[in-house]
């Protein structure tokens, strides 16, 4: 089933790509792992799925110690309080969006460790990130963290019916991307996109998403 999963969104990916003008081997893939069985994982890792996303503190300390040289990506919120506890098992944060983390993150680690930026472009009290307003004071204090390489920005749109409703916080995103990056003291670095859901992640790549997080159109229906 994974096998099969994967060459359609493979497909639709590619379709997006020759429409945007992009390359195919600049979107990365990330399969949302959440409250998915080990041989689901497993098998997605045989099918070639090599990056993984994960929302939950403890599901993912348990999966770190069941499963060996998996590549975590850890896309939730993440409690202050937490920090230390997931910065050693995970190979980049999604969804850094206060310093309070950024300070505990930074106190916890002994190597750089790749940042995205959650930004909440829709505006909505519901959902966590730095709003559009902010971001440039947020990515210049973030600067002091020496063991936070800052990469990019991250954002989930509202739900909606039709992922074209989507395409303008996708384009927004980009646009904040694009206009911060010359603050930085390592523009070079801040490239990422993490943008895009089972629901939408062809717009997304239209409009430039470098990481798509897909669950069930991957993995199938959570148990």
């Amino acid at each position: 089933m994974i096998k099969d999963n994967l060459k359609s969104i493979t497909e639709n990916i590619k379709a997006a790509c020759e429409k945007s003008n992009r390359k195919l081997q600049d979107v990365k893939l990330i399969a949302v792992s959440k409250k998915q069985r080990l041989d689901v994982i497993k098998e997605a890792k045989d099918c070639g799925v090599n990056q993984f996303g994960e929302n939950y503190v403890q599901e993912l300390q348990e999966k770190y110690t069941s499963i060996n040289n998996f590549d975590w990506h850890f896309i939730g919120h993440l409690q202050s309080n937490k920090a230390k506890v997931v910065a050693p098992m995970i190979s980049m944060l999604h969804s850094l969006d206060r310093l309070s983390l950024a300070e505990k993150l930074n106190k916890a680690l002994t190597h750089q460790l790749p940042v995205l930026v959650q930004v909440n472009v829709s505006g909505e009290s519901s959902k966590e990130g730095v709003s559009p307003e902010q971001l440039s004071n947020f990515l210049k204090k973030l600067e002091s963290y020496e063991h936070l390489q800052i990469c990019g920005l991250m954002t989930m749109p509202p739900w909606a019916e039709s992922a074209e409703d989507s395409r303008k916080y996708f384009a927004k995103l980009k646009t904040l991307l694009e206009k911060h990056k010359p603050e930085l003291s390592r523009p070079e670095l801040f490239k990422e996109l993490s943008m895009g859901t089972s629901q939408d992640y062809p717009v997304a790549v239209e409009e430039g998403a470098t990481y798509i997080r897909l669950g069930s159109v991957l993995l199938g229906q959570r148990k």
